[in-house]
């Protein structure tokens, strides 16, 4: 069904992916309304989210969502379908890094690192978001020189759930880096390479946090 009444929302997935959103009103000849359809796409900056609006006839993933309450209004609706879309994001990237869980799973070392009460009580108080943002300094101070006079002692077995999740990952230092992720020794790590290791720590620290 098609309706003259369209909203349009663009929601961020993961890097340079974006959502496109088609909320859809309730007219005359259905009970429903809520998602129409949303598609995932590659886009980049301002232009690859023009682009992503503009196509709106086929979608790779579609959602539908039936609301029980009548009186909501779009800004409402948004705020839900990003809270869903959030938790798709994570599925997202438990699933591309799955081989690597695997992996780790069979060593005896990587394996027994998990987060305690007081760490999941860290991460209630200070939002995943501040515990990215720790994960990103520890990443860029402690493990993205190309130098590192005490690389192999740099990361602390206890004090921060990031910690325990470099560990857990293989990204306490520089040598278990390219035992696990065959990133080279001996070079700065490129501004990717450090979103590519935080975005490894925070899947494990989300699957622990939450037991999945």
């Amino acid at each position: 069904m098609e309706d003259d009444s369209l909203y349009f929302c663009i929601i961020p997935l993961l890097k340079r992916h974006a959502a496109q959103v088609k909320l859809l009103v309730k007219s005359d000849d259905t009970e429903e309304k809520g998602i129409h359809r949303s598609k995932c796409e590659r886009s980049s900056g301002n232009a690859g989210r023009s682009r992503t609006r503009n196509h709106t006839t086929k979608a790779d993933i579609d959602f539908y969502f039936r609301l029980e309450d009548e009186n909501y209004n779009v800004t409402d609706l948004n705020l839900k379908i990003a809270e869903f879309l959030s938790e798709y994001e994570k599925y997202l990237r438990q699933d591309r890094f799955s081989d690597l869980f695997a992996r780790l799973a069979h060593s005896n070392f990587r394996s027994r690192f998990h987060l305690k009460e007081k760490d999941r009580q860290y991460i209630q108080e200070k939002g995943m978001d501040t515990i990215r943002s720790h994960a990103r300094d520890f990443v860029r101070t402690r493990l993205a020189p190309a130098q590192i006079p005490n690389d192999g002692k740099q990361t602390p077995m206890r004090g921060h759930p990031v910690f325990l999740a470099q560990h857990a990952t293989g990204c306490c230092c520089r040598g278990c880096l390219y035992k696990w992720h065959r990133i080279p020794q001996g070079v700065q790590l490129t501004q990717n390479q450090q979103d590519y290791v935080v975005d490894v720590l925070m899947t494990w620290i989300e699957k622990e946090n939450t037991g999945k």
